[in-house]
């Protein structure tokens, strides 16, 4: 689907990951805001299969904290539902998780660069 790579990512998933990151570090809203901000804006558009076989179920786990619980409500996405849900460690723990996957990308594979 995607044409150009670096060291066999795709530059659309590079993009994407981190818009996600600059959006967690670089926003005003409350943690659970900017990860709700950071999958509506880049994470969503993604699948596993954009990732290497190392980082696919890493991605996985993500998008399962985001997507997790259930709709109750017909005026709320699911992503909104989970993340105004989860405590703030549990926030946290998920940034951190995002931060570490685009970490995992630039250092696994050296030539994958942050877009400019």
């Amino acid at each position: 689907m995607y044409h150009w790579t670096m060291q066999g990512i795709p530059l659309y998933t590079i993009e994407k990951v981190w818009k996600a990151v600059d959006t967690l570090a670089s926003g005003t809203a409350s943690l659970r805001q900017r990860l709700y901000d950071a999958h509506i804006s880049s994470l969503h558009v993604l699948e596993a299969s954009d990732f290497p076989d190392a980082l696919k179920q890493e991605f996985e786990a993500i998008e399962e904290a985001l997507t997790w619980i259930p709709v109750d409500r017909e005026d709320e996405g699911t992503v909104a539902f989970t993340t105004n849900a989860m405590s703030d460690d549990e926030a946290k723990r998920l940034a951190t998780r995002m931060v570490s996957l685009f970490y995992e990308m630039v250092n696994r594979y050296p030539d994958s660069r942050a877009p400019s």
